[in-house]
């Protein structure tokens, strides 16, 4: 079996990871994810259902596509209100299936028909996922043997198993992220020389000692960098009509292009604009739309209904001494008081209402208590970076899978998915079975970052495959970092699925060196 994970991968072997893949993903959805679940009782005595997959922002892509299939663009049926909220990436996709069964009503369960249909393609299509992946870890380390684990651990991966059957963006997204991983660390590797000279500081020329070869090939000639910058501007492009996230990442990528990119500072700056102006000018459609519906310039507003519903809150309930709900409710009286002052300023201008306008109410706050703000985000992000995957499956037996709440805690999922809330077994087994993941994981991931980061510092002579994995520690962390404080409003584990290949790259990496010293000691004596 190890023999087999130390090759070249074939046909056959992709193959049947496909089909695991597939299987695995196909018996949760078949299942589990497409049956309903009683909810609660109505107000007059009727009984309400939702689909499992019917996750807390599918609504949201619902009515977008449903909008799109009846010819509406992106604003509701009726009032012609536009939908900022929401990129258009994954309703488009909702809307082809919408169309192809016909649409009879618009409430979500009437459409069950279709978005079975778009889930089951989805899920045919994530199952291309660890074979994605494979090609990630193998152009990161160079060694199959991590290729081979980190592909078969994204096929049995529980969150990448639940994305792939949600009505949600994260299923799609994922295949378009992972790609723009490979085209963009491919080209940060196209000539492994000293990356950080050109930064002329100590700690940038220590990182940048490791030698041409430590990689697998990555391509040559003058058009492969090109190639590669196009390739990771479009799938991330892509990625980020589906999930407006990327445009943050699109950020950082350009930063890190221009600044670890190999050779001198003309080749670093051609390289991100090469990707840089490509993927910004594609978002342009966008910001342009709302530009002209609300005289504001963004892409998506989401930033300013998380900050009013879940950071200010939080802040008034120490100041205020009152609880979280009554200071949602205040902060939503003060978003609802600012909208109708600006709707006075725009009466009679054709324009609409800019959801940003929220912000107006939560910067004062956080301003006004920033170590409050910074304390609540980083506990947030930690949530996200720690959180269990599985910890789904208690809202999924006490029915609250539909909504999110104001406030969760890590501690209390933890325990609710491990032994407190009553779970089926296949539910428990599952959950104990990805602690122990997770353990593995933290394992590699701390201590890699002691062994190829912290004492590289401090030891004379380093191997070159440790600073090998010094630099690819640098560059990913910079990415995993990146995405994960972006989820400081409402942290939790599924927003961490675009890096968490990343991690299980990493913590591989030590867990391999760990083996390999081992196995030198041992040969030794």
């Amino acid at each position: 079996m190890l023999t087999t994970f130390n090759t070249a991968p074939t046909k056959k072997q992709f193959l049947l990871l496909f089909l695991v893949t597939f299987a695995l993903r196909a018996m949760m959805f078949a299942g589990f994810m497409q049956h309903r679940t009683l909810l609660r009782q109505g107000y007059e005595g009727q009984v309400d259902q939702h689909v499992r997959y019917n996750q807390p922002d599918s609504p949201d892509y619902h009515q977008a596509a449903l909008c799109l299939a009846l010819g509406n663009g992106m604003s509701t049926i009726g009032t012609n209100q536009p939908i900022f909220w929401r990129t258009p990436g994954y309703p488009l996709y909702l809307a082809a299936f919408y169309k192809w069964f016909g649409i009879t009503s618009a409430d979500f369960n009437a459409n069950q028909a279709a978005q079975r249909a778009a889930l089951w393609v989805q899920i045919f299509v994530c199952s291309f996922i660890p074979i994605i992946l494979f090609y990630l870890a193998y152009l990161l380390t160079g060694i199959y043997l991590i290729a081979w684990l980190t592909a078969w651990i994204s096929a049995l991966h529980i969150g990448l198993i639940l994305a792939s059957t949600y009505l949600l963006t994260e299923g799609l997204g994922m295949i378009f992220f992972y790609l723009f991983l490979i085209f963009f660390y491919r080209l940060l590797l196209m000539r492994p020389i000293a990356t950080f000279t050109m930064l002329k500081t100590p700690f940038a020329l220590s990182l940048s000692k490791r030698k041409t070869g430590a990689y697998p090939s990555t391509g040559s000639g003058r058009t492969a960098p090109i190639i590669c910058a196009l390739s990771a501007a479009l799938t991330l492009s892509i990625y980020t009509w589906i999930r407006p996230m990327g445009e943050f990442v699109g950020i950082i990528a350009t930063g890190m292009l221009l600044l670890l990119s190999p050779g001198s500072w003309s080749v670093a700056l051609q390289q991100s604009l090469i990707f840089a102006v490509p993927f910004f000018t594609s978002l342009l459609p966008w910001y342009w739309r709302n530009y002209t519906l609300t005289g504001g310039w963004f892409f998506c507003p989401l930033s300013g209904i998380y900050l009013n519903c879940f950071c200010a809150p939080k802040i008034l309930r120490r100041t205020m001494n009152i609880s979280l709900l009554n200071a949602w409710k205040y902060t939503q009286q003060l978003a609802q008081q600012e909208l109708r002052n600006a709707y006075q300023s725009i009466a009679g201008t054709g324009k609409f209402l800019s959801p940003l306008l929220s912000r107006n109410v939560a910067l004062p706050i956080i301003t006004a208590y920033p170590l409050y703000f910074a304390l609540d985000w980083i506990q947030e992000a930690l949530k996200t970076l720690l959180d269990l995957y599985s910890s789904q499956f208690p809202t999924f037996v006490n029915n609250t899978f539909w909504y999110d709440p104001l406030e969760d805690f890590l501690l209390d999922k933890t325990m609710a998915c491990l032994w407190s809330a009553p779970l089926p077994l296949w539910m428990r087994i599952l959950c104990w079975t990805e602690l122990v993941y997770a353990l593995l994981l933290w394992v590699g991931l701390l201590g890699g970052a002691w062994v190829f980061m912290f004492t590289t510092f401090f030891t004379q002579k380093n191997s070159a495959f440790i600073l090998r994995m010094r630099w690819l520690w640098f560059v990913c962390g910079i990415i995993i970092g990146a995405v994960v404080a972006m989820t400081g409003g409402f942290g939790y584990a599924r927003l961490r699925l675009p890096v968490e290949p990343l991690m299980i790259i990493l913590s591989l990496t030590f867990w391999y060196w760990f083996f390999q010293k081992n196995k030198v000691v041992r040969q030794s004596h």
